[in-house]
């Protein structure tokens, strides 16, 4: 069963992704949202970051680094999924975004560009991590 969820969690957390922002009010709505919802996308982000570092094929990690790394790389990844996210909804629908954009469009762009920077993060720690301990 662990193999399985190895082998296709890309496409499970993209589905996962994808119930979520139906699911979860946007932090880009007009009024913004309950203040312990920015700890459950967190820590959202957080196992996100961890399970793009699971796999059997990085021994070189041992699990307190997936786990550092994993908080860091969500730091960064809110961050500049946030800000690239407001300023893609100022693009696509003016200053104030807040009133004209749907909830569900706002959270998809910024989970997936919050995963995809997420992604694109871990793949720089292994890079960096190979390059240091060949």
């Amino acid at each position: 069963m662990r193999s399985i969820l190895l082998k296709f969690r890309l496409l499970i957390i993209f589905i996962f992704l994808f119930v979520w922002s139906f699911l979860v009010e946007s932090p880009f709505q007009k009024g913004g949202m309950d203040q312990n919802m920015h700890y459950m996308i967190y820590f959202l982000t957080v196992i996100i970051a961890y399970l793009f570092l699971v796999p059997q094929s990085y021994p070189k990690f041992i699990v307190a680094e997936k786990i550092l790394y994993s908080f860091l790389i969500s730091i960064i990844a809110l961050i500049i999924g946030g800000s690239g996210t407001g300023s893609l909804l100022e693009l696509l629908y003016g200053s104030d975004y807040e009133f004209k954009s749907d909830a569900i469009i706002s959270n998809l762009i910024f989970y997936f560009l919050t995963t995809f920077t997420s992604f694109g993060l871990v793949q720089v720690v292994i890079m960096i991590k190979n390059r240091n301990s060949a």
